[in-house]
């Protein structure tokens, strides 16, 4: 049984496409500041997601340290998807019959989700996640990838996303 299971997934992997593009790998929605003629600032337009881009250079390093290592102690180590903790993941939900908080994603899972909006909680999802994953992966840096996820991030409050506007 596990092991027809097993087949259907890898067959499912193997011919699932991403589709994700490079467009969709930029951050587009942020506040628009309003100056008046001597640089006094007047107002904030805020689209439906509160945001303000900033670079990693501008966080403090221990903002994306911080980040990996509640999230995702081997980003650096991986090329999109954790094995290690996706098998432990795996292992706990097929034991304990679909009752597990474990999480397995990755950071760049994590940046997957948030680009895509797909929430759906089945394998397929999480099957187009790992080859999204893997597919930005080989398109991005780590670096990249973590500045991207740190603005996209929601932290809460009235739909405030990314660590600038934290406050």
């Amino acid at each position: 049984m596990a092991l027809a299971a097993g087949t259907v997934v890898v067959y499912y992997f193997l011919n699932e496409k991403s589709d994700i593009d490079e467009k969709d790998l930029l951050v587009t929605k942020q506040n628009s500041e309003v100056y008046d003629r001597d640089g006094n600032h007047l107002a904030t337009l805020s689209v439906d997601e509160k945001r303000k881009i900033i670079t990693l250079s501008d966080m403090s390093k221990y903002i994306p340290e911080a980040y990996i290592s509640m999230e995702d102690e081997r980003f650096y180590n991986h090329m999109g998807v954790d094995i290690q903790r996706t098998a432990t993941a795996m292992f706990t939900y097929v034991t304990r019959k679909g009752k597990s908080s474990y999480g397995a994603s990755t950071i760049t899972q994590q940046l997957i989700k948030n680009i895509t909006k797909d929430d759906e909680r089945d394998w397929k999802r999480k099957v187009r996640e790992i080859t999204r994953a893997i597919n930005v992966e080989k398109k991005l840096s780590k670096s990249q990838i973590l500045e991207l996820y740190l603005n996209l991030i929601y932290m809460g409050g009235q739909n405030i996303h990314g660590i600038a506007l934290r406050k």
